[in-house]
C-alpha cells in the first residue's frame, strides 16, 4: 500500500479521509499547509501519493500542488462542483485527474490504486526533480 499525503486545509475533512484510506490499508499524512507537505514528503520513503482538496484555495496554495509535481508525487484533486474549472486547472499543475466532491469512495480508491500500483512512479515518488 502507499503513503497518501492529504493536502487538505479542513482537519474534518483530513480527518474523515484518512480513517477511509487507513481501513483499505494506506498510511495517510495529513499536509494543511507548505511545510507540512515538505516535511511528510521527506519522512517518507514508502510510495508516496496525495490527495489534494481545493476547497479554500489562495493563490499561494497552488504553490502546494507545483511541489509535488516537482518531486513526481502523483496526485488527485479534490472539487466541489463550483471548482470545476479549477479542477481541471489543477491538470496543469500536474494532478493524475480530478474528482468532484461528494466523492464516490470505490471511485477514489480505484484511481488511489491505480496510482499506488504504478511501480515506476512509486520508485520515482519523494526524489528530487
Amino acid at each position: 500500500m502507499a503513503t497518501v499525503l492529504l493536502v487538505m486545509k479542513r482537519p474534518g475533512n483530513a480527518r474523515v479521509m484518512a480513517d477511509v484510506l487507513e481501513a483499505t490499508g494506506h498510511t495517510a499524512i495529513s499536509a494543511s499547509d507548505h511545510e507540512a507537505l515538505t516535511a511528510a514528503m521527506m519522512q517518507s520513503s514508502d510510495c508516496i501519493i496525495a490527495l489534494v482538496d481545493i476547497s479554500d484555495f489562495g493563490p499561494a496554495d497552488w504553490r502546494m500542488c507545483q511541489t509535488l509535481q516537482s518531486h513526481k508525487v502523483r496526485f488527485i484533486v479534490l472539487c466541489a462542483a463550483h471548482e470545476i474549472r479549477r479542477g481541471g486547472q489543477a491538470l496543469l499543475y500536474g494532478a493524475a485527474s480530478f474528482l468532484q466532491k461528494p466523492v464516490k469512495k470505490p471511485i477514489l480508491l480505484g484511481l488511489l490504486s491505480d496510482l499506488a500500483g504504478d511501480p515506476q512512479r512509486c520508485s520515482q515518488s519523494g526524489t528530487d526533480a
